[in-house]
């Protein structure tokens, strides 16, 4: 798969998809200590002490796991500043990233509403799911979990092209202790997109 995509949101704003970087460290933080992205991915993984020093572990191990192919990685960048405005990505089934890829996404908060995800999300799926020439992803299928309650997720889920497959109860621990039932989504290289 190609480390560079580019996407448009429907308001013509550009975004460049591209590998994370160490000077996104302080935008990685900002998103990852936001009660918003701390509420839906869960205190476990980040909360509202999550560092600078932690932002560069993520970029690092991000960047290793690409490296070792089990997963894609990119930061969702304004094609003008460069700044970063989320991150998404592919993990694959079994450490590898050969048939089917579980799709991540999150956003910053200031970024958030305004379709850069969405947009993201499309030129990922277009990418993973197209015949691998010219260095596409040529998977099989794509699938993806969002919590009942975050209706940001779902909706880009569903304007990606994904179909909504099932409900998982209490599967997604949130940071006060309680877990949320998912939605489950998937997406076949044969759907129609």
């Amino acid at each position: 798969m190609r480390e560079n995509l580019t996407a448009e949101t429907a308001d013509g704003r550009g975004l460049a998809l591209r590998p994370l970087k160490t000077e996104d460290a302080p935008r990685v933080q900002e998103a990852c200590s936001d009660a918003e992205t701390i509420k839906w991915l869960g205190g476990d993984i980040i909360n509202e002490r999550y560092s600078l020093e932690d932002a560069r572990g993520f970029i690092e191990c991000a960047l290793h796991r690409v490296a070792a192919g089990s997963r894609m990685s990119w930061a969702i960048a304004d094609a003008n500043t460069d700044e970063l405005l989320g991150h998404i990505s592919l993990t694959g089934r079994g450490g590898e990233l050969t048939d089917t890829a579980a799709v991540g996404y999150w956003s910053h908060p200031a970024a958030r509403g305004a379709g850069v995800t969405t947009a993201a999300a499309l030129a990922v799926v277009d990418e993973a799911l197209s015949p691998a020439a010219d260095g596409r992803g040529a998977l099989r299928r794509l699938t993806l979990r969002a919590a009942v309650g975050n209706i940001g997720s779902q909706r880009v889920a569903e304007a990606a092209g994904f179909r909504r497959t099932g409900r998982r109860e209490r599967s997604d621990l949130l940071i006060d202790g309680t877990f949320s039932d998912e939605f489950t989504y998937e997406l076949f290289a044969t759907d129609p997109r």
